[in-house]
């Protein structure tokens, strides 16, 4: 008797626990979970990021922009130990190199560095979805404006609009807007460093 109440014990806590799988698109159409209990897994269950995943580059003159983007599955939503939902996200780095490939090769800049005054990696400095086919958007920083200043600690912010050429799914179309934030602080909004609209081209 005693297993049987056990068991049944789990079986509830399980269902009372039990994680809802819903497709990406139900994150910007429904409302969020308020509690942990009411926890959702927002899925890439149509694969729409696999495209997107991989290295892909754009060259000038002796410079090459390199763009790496994962897929990052069941992100949480905070660093509680319940978050509220999991989500599945495209993440991604960014580098300038001079020379690539060659015996002097030469790093320009990365986003694959550390926080500023710090020593822990920055885990992405891209993060986006794809609700669209072919289509990815994303907050994006340029690591090359970062300052103390709590509005660019990460650098200047941006909406990457990232599109996959619909006759060829090597080539895409990465363009950046300005995330239009009010600046408070007094100081110079930066401009980008980081090419704002370029063809690029996956290998």
């Amino acid at each position: 008797m005693k297993t049987i109440y056990t068991l049944l014990s789990l079986l509830i806590i399980n269902l009372i626990y039990s994680q809802t799988i819903k497709p990406i698109s139900s994150f910007y159409t429904e409302s969020l979970p308020t509690t942990p209990i009411d926890q959702v897994y927002y899925k890439d269950v149509f694969n729409m990021y696999d495209p997107f995943v991989g290295t892909w580059y754009s060259q000038n003159g002796n410079q090459t922009f390199i763009v790496t983007i994962w897929k990052q599955t069941k992100y949480p939503s905070d660093n509680s130990s319940k978050p509220l939902y999991y989500m599945d996200n495209l993440f991604g780095h960014y580098k300038l190199v001079e020379n690539y490939g060659s015996l002097n090769e030469e790093i320009i800049y990365t986003s694959e560095t550390t926080y500023l005054n710090s020593s822990q990696l920055i885990n992405t400095i891209i993060n986006g979805d794809s609700i669209e086919f072919n289509k990815m958007t994303a907050i994006i920083y340029d690591i090359n404006t970062r300052s103390d200043n709590f509005m660019y600690y990460f650098g200047k912010k941006g909406y990457l609009i990232f599109t996959i050429d619909a006759n060829s799914s090597n080539s895409a179309h990465w363009e950046i807007e300005n995330a239009n934030e009010e600046n408070m602080t007094g100081i110079p909004t930066p401009t980008f460093v980081i090419p704002t609209d370029i063809i690029l081209t996956k290998q």
